[in-house]
């Protein structure tokens, strides 16, 4: 058997560490792939259009029926801009996502540009790992009892921060909702049934990552740009028109 000098085993030892420290980095890489595909993927996919509905109840500027462009799925939320707009917006949001709040100018911009022509539609999909995220959309659904479902989801995505229920309690306040219906509503958890119910939805067609937008049934995963947004948009609208 031939013996090993001190220098070839030194020299082994070294070239192993090397190829372990390698998969460590490899590993390590993965992991942090895996963590940002988790909010902030990208490419575009096809949607099924059809589902059970989210929610029986629609609250005041809520969508009333499904159509061409917005999924049985969708009726019931909140949505912003006219029921007959020939795009339809349905966006996957969790409030305490950076990427959500990255994107809301972006959203902003588009509803600013594109006008009656496209609407937006609310859907919740809290990730596990923001732990605040759940409780926050069961308090955007109590102050949507109020008619101020929009200014409190603005409110949540500025601030992200103190989401906990004192916290959901004083931005009621500071937006001027009746602070005793709100704290029953959010006390209650009444809502926790439809949050998850969204979050279902969103995992039967597909949804994985916050923000995710559908768009005429076409879906993009992640904050968007605006010109992302303005190429399906345009593609929808020529196709409306034909």
């Amino acid at each position: 058997m031939k013996r090993i000098t001190s220098r070839q085993f030194i020299a082994a030892a070294i070239g192993c560490l090397a190829i372990l420290a390698s998969e460590i980095a490899l590993a390590a890489d993965l992991v942090q792939l895996a963590a940002a595909d988790e909010e902030d993927a990208g490419e575009w996919q096809r949607v099924p259009s059809t589902t059970s509905s989210a929610r029986s109840r629609g609250p005041a500027g809520s969508v009333e029926s499904a159509s061409p462009t917005s999924p049985p799925w969708a009726v019931g939320h909140p949505q912003l801009g006219r029921d007959d707009a020939p795009v339809t917006i349905v966006e996957f949001t969790d409030f305490q996502c950076p990427y959500c709040r990255k994107a809301q100018p972006i959203v902003d911009k588009v509803l600013a540009t594109y006008g009656d022509n496209v609407r937006l539609i609310h859907m919740d999909f809290p990730l596990s790992r923001h732990s605040g995220a759940f409780g926050a959309a069961i308090a955007a659904r109590c102050a949507d009892e109020q008619g101020k479902f929009w200014p409190y989801h603005d409110a949540l995505l500025a601030s992200q921060s103190n989401f906990t229920t004192a916290g959901f309690k004083s931005l009621a306040r500071e937006l001027g909702l009746d602070p005793g219906s709100f704290g029953r509503c959010l006390e209650s958890g009444r809502y926790a049934a439809e949050v998850e119910s969204d979050r279902s939805v969103g995992e039967r067609v597909g949804i994985s990552v916050t923000p995710s937008f559908v768009i005429n049934h076409k879906a993009i995963a992640g904050a968007a740009s605006f010109a992302q947004f303005r190429a399906i948009i345009d593609a929808e609208l020529r196709h409306s028109r034909r």
